[in-house]
């Protein structure tokens, strides 16, 4: 699968206006994806957009590849990965009581979820791919 074609237009998500400027017709690798900034309150979106069911296909299939190269992470990025966890973890620890539960929306490759129950935190983790 490649990625989805953007098939729906869609209003601003912030205040419903329709009125937009294009900022952009591309994304960073040159792909095509348009850009707009809401005339109204300055939201930044994408638009027209893939359908969410297209979204949905893309992110459990080949996003990881398409976006990183690779299926699987790179020792690199596991442990790029380890100390951003790291760092989170300490952000979190006030707020973290003894039998605690950690949900990770997004999870990537699982650091935050590996680390978690060495801080005696039951951890979970959530994301979109079945590659990582």
């Amino acid at each position: 699968m490649t990625r989805p074609p953007a098939t729906e237009v869609v209003p601003c998500n912030l205040c419903g206006a329709g009125d937009y400027e294009v900022v952009a017709r591309t994304d960073r690798e040159g792909h095509a994806l348009q850009t707009v900034l809401c005339g109204r309150c300055g939201l930044v979106w994408t638009n027209p957009r893939p359908s969410a069911g297209d979204i949905d296909r893309y992110y459990q299939t080949v996003y990881r590849s398409d976006y990183a190269g690779a299926s699987t992470p790179a020792r690199r990025k596991i442990l790029r990965g380890m100390l951003g966890a790291r760092d989170r973890l300490d952000a979190l620890r006030p707020l973290l009581r003894p039998g605690a539960a950690l949900l990770d929306v997004g999870c990537g490759a699982g650091e935050l979820v590996y680390l978690a129950p060495r801080e005696g935190v039951a951890a979970a983790g959530l994301g979109p791919g079945t590659e990582y």
